[in-house]
């Protein structure tokens, strides 16, 4: 589903015309009109002042819908769920106890599906630079097994440091990689991860992410 359509449900779900966020916005009501009638991604910046205006998270325009259903006669999107973002997790806090969020994000339930979502976080490093980016938006997911070249998050158990690695499994150790070439990889006992007394442990598999900048 592309910016156009998904406004114009929102306009409906809100009793607002294109007249009258044409004029909340201070544009004309023929741009408003064909962005809803073209299939075409308006610039980011004008995104962000659509969202605002009509009290959504940006990412609910940034990501990606193609195969959402929509509720005819409601003209809601039906297949989603919502996640709240956590932007900054405390090295005293376990993550299931953060009440405070960032922001909001929609994910497709195929991307959910038969997995447990864990948490929608912020990625606050450019360790995995390009697979993940600062500041992008992930969904994390606990898996039954971890397989080599899954995209995890890890955290210290003494520090609460939380890294985006790459697993990679080898005999009796398990390194967890960044992309970038600086650092080090992070490496652990496979018995003792598996027993849960490690100095790592894993949050969950990166299932999902958002990039919200250009």
């Amino acid at each position: 589903m592309h910016f156009g359509e998904k406004l114009s449900i929102l306009l409906k779900q809100k009793r607002m015309t294109q007249k009258s966020l044409a004029d909340e916005l201070k544009v004309n009501v023929q741009a408003i009109n064909r962005y809803i009638k073209s299939s075409r991604q308006p610039r980011l910046d004008f995104i962000k002042k659509v969202a605002k205006c009509l009290g959504v998270p940006v990412s609910y325009f940034v990501n990606d819908y193609a195969e959402v259903a929509v509720d005819k006669e409601e003209n809601k999107v039906t297949d989603y769920t919502r996640l709240r973002v956590i932007g900054h997790v405390p090295a005293n806090m376990d993550i299931d106890d953060i009440g405070d969020y960032m922001d909001e994000i929609y994910i497709h339930k195929r991307f959910l599906k038969n997995q447990k979502m864990v948490h929608a976080l912020r990625a606050n490093n450019s360790d995995m630079a390009s697979i993940i980016e600062e500041e992008d938006y992930i969904v994390v997911c606990v898996m039954p097994e971890y397989k080599n070249n899954d995209i995890v998050v890890i955290r210290n158990r003494k520090t609460g440091e939380l890294c985006i690695r790459i697993y990679v499994k080898a005999d009796n150790s398990v390194a967890f990689v960044a992309k970038n070439p600086y650092l080090g990889a992070i490496i652990v006992s496979y018995k003792e991860l598996i027993a849960d007394i490690a100095e790592y442990y894993i949050v969950g598999k990166v299932t999902y992410q958002v990039r919200l900048h250009d």
